[in-house]
């Protein structure tokens, strides 16, 4: 993924959103948490991705195993930074939300 992050047209943008519609049939709290990672490190190549994801996940919480809970947080961390920056023309290396 960081070496097809790294390409000028990585296609990322196209994955993730796979990513997150598996990510309500995926059981296993490992795999939900490597997915909430996902999204939350590449948002930037699908920037309305992630408060999408977040606000589905907000839903489920309460019921979220220990470490699905803090990739959660930490999306929203990332959100939060992520489009914070963009309103004041601070955004990272990337693509800007759209």
């Amino acid at each position: 993924l960081q070496q097809r992050q790294q390409s000028p047209d990585s296609g990322l943008g196209g994955v993730l959103p796979h990513l997150a519609r598996y990510l309500t049939d995926l059981a296993a709290p490992t795999a939900r948490a490597s997915v909430v990672w996902i999204i939350g490190q590449y948002q930037r190549e699908a920037p309305r991705l992630g408060p999408d994801v977040l606000r589905r996940l907000a839903k489920t919480f309460p019921k979220e195993r220990q470490e699905v809970k803090q990739q959660i947080l930490g999306l929203a961390l990332k959100v939060w930074a992520f489009h914070a920056l963009n309103a004041v023309g601070e955004a990272p290396e990337g693509k800007a939300a759209g």
